[in-house]
């Protein structure tokens, strides 16, 4: 799903589509649409260079994860890993003993 570019003036009352991500040109602010019925803004967001980066964190905090080189936002939340703005939600959760390398992605 590509990302929706807009203006402030037209964020509130966009199409919601659940999964959605939509940039304000403008004011440079990024929200997210939950459901078919909620926009929320994310304003906590952690910049990082790949998917490397992100998977060899070792106690991610719970919020938004913008990985740089791959233009991919995830989410971590309750010790997995979920990808924002996709039609497909992929989870990744490290199972104990398994290191950064291993193969742990499963597609949802």
């Amino acid at each position: 799903m590509k990302p929706i570019d807009t203006i402030q003036a037209k964020i509130a009352t966009g199409t919601k589509k659940t999964g959605q991500i939509a940039f304000t040109r403008d004011s440079q602010r990024l929200f997210w649409d939950y459901d078919d019925s909620t926009r929320v803004e994310i304003t906590d967001i952690v910049e990082l260079d790949s998917d490397t980066t992100r998977l060899g964190l070792g106690s991610p905090a719970d919020k938004f994860y913008y990985v740089l080189n791959t233009n991919t936002l995830w989410r971590y939340q309750d010790g997995s890993w979920k990808q924002v703005g996709s039609n497909t939600v992929i989870s990744a959760t490290k199972p104990s003993g398994q290191s950064v390398g291993d193969t742990w992605l499963k597609l949802l």
